[in-house]
């Protein structure tokens, strides 16, 4: 495919990887700012919501990697949040709660949530939590595959059937992106911040010149196309 430096018209793409979304639930907005400006500076992309009915909304947005809940929140528990985001999504959920009472964190952990801090916490602890939960999730998710295609997360590998395809960085970026949301319309703006990041220009068309390599290295010469277009929506794998 084509080379990196300059593809595109030259336009300069970052090569930096795209940036892991933690999207925090919790009521305490002095504790979601000092952990916005931890995540942040670890390099973590960041979002939150200081209410239950907000973050559930939240935590199912299509590029979430990893959800830190509290269990007290208006106007619906952290319970009922955790449950709602398990009837939908596997998620990685990190519970932080002020209640150490055994009783809650077996109800919390029996629930679907993956690890359970108590308040107050070390800011070293939380990040290392975060980090291990991360780390498991890619483990579990070494390969991809819709249909034919086949991505390969520990070597980087693309195939479609016996073919082997050779992907750019960024193409790789966007491919691995689109077959973790099989199924479901990602919107330009929802591609561009995880595949170039939040800073990078929406009015850009780097997008559409991505898709088009996609399609060339992915569905040319298949009867079956797997990379689609919903109008003035976005576009699906699947």
């Amino acid at each position: 495919m084509e080379a990196e430096a300059g593809e595109a018209g030259g336009l300069g793409v970052p090569e930096e990887p795209s940036k892991q979304l933690i999207v925090l639930i919790d009521d305490d907005e002095t504790h979601v700012r000092l952990t916005e400006q931890r995540l942040v500076r670890s390099g973590y992309a960041f979002d939150s919501a200081l209410n239950g009915t907000e973050g559930t909304g939240k935590a199912l947005q299509p590029g979430v990697s990893l959800v830190i809940l509290d269990l007290i929140l208006p106007p619906t528990s952290g319970i009922d949040v955790l449950k709602a985001i398990r009837a939908k999504s596997a998620v990685p959920v990190l519970v932080l709660s002020a209640r150490s009472e055994v009783k809650i964190r077996v109800q919390a952990l029996k629930l679907g949530a993956d690890d359970y801090l108590n308040k107050p916490f070390d800011k070293e602890e939380l990040l290392a939590r975060i980090e291990a939960l991360l780390r498991r999730t890619q483990e579990r998710e070494t390969t991809l595959t819709i249909g034919d295609l086949v991505l390969d997360r520990s070597t980087r590998e693309v195939r479609r059937g016996t073919r082997s395809i050779e992907l750019s960085p960024t193409e790789y970026r966007l491919l691995e992106f689109l077959m973790q949301h099989e199924g479901e319309v990602l919107s330009k703006e929802q591609l561009i911040q995880q595949v170039w990041g939040y800073d990078f220009d929406p009015g850009t068309n780097i997008l559409s010149v991505y898709v088009s390599y996609l399609r060339k290295a992915i569905d040319d010469g298949h009867e079956r196309k797997l990379i689609g277009t919903v109008r003035g929506k976005g576009f699906r794998i699947g």
